[in-house]
């Protein structure tokens, strides 16, 4: 029997293409090549009461999983209360994905935690005019209600709709997942995989550009993560204008993950794709082994790939291999054991094969396996 590869184009089903699984050593730093760390204080427009830290002491892995943001009420920089705000500009940066964060939130009054994109580039002017997606964020004082929210305008206008746990539960005592699927056009939101929220282009804009050219701006362009525990005070609306309730710290926020997927087996940088016609070069991924088709992946000419990522066509990470190719000629060659990351090996079928230089993907292919 032949085996053929086929385009990764053809598969819209979403698929992982950044993740912070949070395995990282009890007390160590968060992972610098996906996140960067906020430094400063001053109420960042909204009269919030906390100085971000890079420190450890309020932000670092648990080593049972976990990315842990730990807000406290101590004297630091001009600031009684300290947290951390960490963000993926120019580490992870996606037009169009899903995203799915499990998490247990902090509580209390005037905390603020959150989960929220910004763009990257700002294309359409400053804020509001440049969009914000709020994915989800709690008022302390109501631990048992999440809010998702987009901001746009300019003048500034927002829209948004809160998701309310059943039976008086509340968000600190157990770990749920907080989730956003934006595609052009449309941006919808959940909670535990349930859909409470939808909006469409049709109700946003920006006074940088028209409908007539840009019907879906400003959420048509490159946006990074950022996630953060805040601090109202008595000039915060969103937290009630309130002093907060210094009994309650220190609180902690759990992340258990932070996944992002795009349609297709990956997502290739635009700036990779538009630079392809007659500079690109062929690296061939093969399975020691096996019978099928290899995965031919197209790059730049000059790219310098760091690590490949094998996923099931569900979108699962199964196989990840740090390599060291250099700046890339006409071909380059890898060859894979056929194992997942446990050591075990892997069915026979079809799996994406990403390549990922300076921890983004940079190009895609599907490998069969036929052992």
């Amino acid at each position: 029997m032949v085996f053929q590869s086929k385009a990764a184009t053809a598969d819209t089903a979403w698929n992982l293409v950044w993740s912070d699984e949070c395995n990282g050593a009890a007390g160590a730093a968060v992972d610098a090549t996906k996140w960067n760390m906020v430094n400063s204080g001053g109420g960042f427009g909204n009269g919030e009461l906390e100085f971000y830290t890079n420190r450890t002491a309020n932000s670092y892995y648990d080593g049972n999983g976990n990315l842990v943001i730990k807000t406290m009420k101590e004297s630091y920089n001009g600031s009684n209360y300290t947290s951390a705000k960490l963000y993926s500009q120019r580490k992870g940066d996606w037009t169009y994905c899903k995203a799915d964060i499990r998490a247990k939130l902090p509580k209390g009054r005037c905390v603020w935690p959150a989960f929220w994109m910004m763009p990257t580039q700002s294309a359409y002017g400053g804020w509001p005019a440049c969009g914000e997606i709020d994915i989800m964020e709690e008022r302390g004082d109501h631990p048992g209600s999440v809010g998702s929210t987009i901001h746009f305008g300019n003048p500034w206008k927002y829209i948004g709709q809160s998701y309310n746990l059943p039976a008086n539960q509340t968000f600190d005592t157990a770990y749920h997942n907080f989730g956003m699927e934006w595609e052009a056009g449309t941006l919808r939101f959940y909670v535990d995989n349930i859909l409470f929220e939808t909006r469409v282009a049709s109700e946003w804009y920006t006074s940088g550009a028209t409908k007539a050219a840009k019907p879906n701006a400003p959420f048509d362009e490159n946006f990074y993560m950022q996630l953060n525990t805040a601090i109202g005070g008595p000039n915060t609306p969103y937290t009630g204008n309130q002093n907060p309730d210094d009994a309650v710290f220190p609180q902690y926020m759990y992340i258990d993950y932070v996944h992002i997927y795009q349609r297709g087996p990956v997502a290739v940088l635009p700036s990779a794709s538009s630079k392809l016609a007659g500079q690109s070069a062929e690296l061939c991924v093969t399975a020691k082994g096996s019978r099928a088709a290899p995965a031919r992946l197209s790059l730049v000419r000059g790219s310098s790939v760091s690590s490949l990522a094998v996923y099931s066509m569900r979108g699962e990470c199964m196989r990840s291999l740090d390599v060291t190719l250099g700046r890339m000629g006409n071909s380059s060659s890898v060859a894979w054991d056929g194992n997942d990351n446990a050591g075990r090996a892997m069915g026979n079928g079809s799996y994406a094969v990403t390549a990922f230089s300076g921890g983004r993907a940079c190009a895609t292919g599907v490998i069969v396996l036929n052992r």
